[in-house]
């Protein structure tokens, strides 16, 4: 019975495997079809499945679907820190998988933890280099600007800065290098969530979202934005 089952688990995630690999060497650039290929996979399956717990009710599909369509439909072309599009296609599709699981063992704060372990369960699926999957993972476990942003957390501007220079050096990079890329990361979640995107961004009278006029970012409402330029000041410092 124990062989069987792992027969089973094993052809489970070839055949998964088999598909991540198809769409990464031809598949659409979209959403549904990435999620559509995790979703064989009975644990992704069921992660997706679960509501988020946020203000609208949606599940983690549905939000991840519209971080993936705000990329592709606002984002394109704003990072640069994967050299292919489709590892961050990936990087969003998984960047909440632990929220239903840390919601569910009554701590939100447990996300980052709980995505990494499913991550790690299901490592063999995800046709990319460890490297690309190592990545992944930190920007995943780091949600540094969107802890510094909300006033639920308030991280402050020195831990922030210290968080943000941990992951430059934990990814072997640089801020000139990744700076944009984690910015695009957070504007593509953060507007993805209707009640959210209404407080810290600012609208058009058509009800398009503004840019900022160097056309790389969302243009944050005063509050929000002067605490990003004192971030983003304070983050360059180290540009090299």
């Amino acid at each position: 019975m124990v062989r069987h089952q792992q027969q089973l688990i094993a052809s489970q995630f070839s055949f998964v495997a088999t598909l991540l690999k198809c769409w990464y060497c031809r598949g659409p650039v979209n959403g549904d079809a990435l999620i559509n290929a995790l979703k064989y996979d009975p644990v992704l399956c069921k992660c997706f499945e679960q509501p988020i717990q946020d203000f609208e009710n949606q599940t983690l599909e549905a939000h991840t679907l519209r971080v993936i369509d705000n990329f592709l439909t606002r984002f394109g072309g704003k990072q640069s820190f994967f050299e292919c599009n489709k590892d961050f296609l990936l990087l969003l599709a998984l960047h909440d998988i632990g929220k239903p699981a840390a919601f569910a063992a009554g701590d939100r704060n447990l996300q980052g933890l709980k995505s990494l372990d499913i991550i790690d369960q299901l490592a063999v699926v995800f046709p990319v280099s460890p490297t690309v999957l190592n990545k992944i993972k930190i920007i995943i476990n780091g949600d540094i600007i969107g802890y510094y942003l909300n006033p639920f957390y308030a991280e402050s501007l020195e831990k922030t800065v210290n968080n943000y220079r941990k992951m430059c050096f934990n990814l072997r990079t640089t801020h000139r290098l990744f700076w944009q890329t984690l910015v695009t990361y957070y504007q593509c979640d953060a507007s993805a969530y209707q009640n959210l995107r209404r407080k810290i961004f600012v609208f058009r009278s058509d009800g398009q979202a503004e840019w900022d006029p160097t056309g790389t970012r969302l243009l944050f409402k005063p509050e929000q934005e002067k605490m990003f330029i004192r971030l983003e000041s304070a983050c360059s410092k180290d540009q090299y």
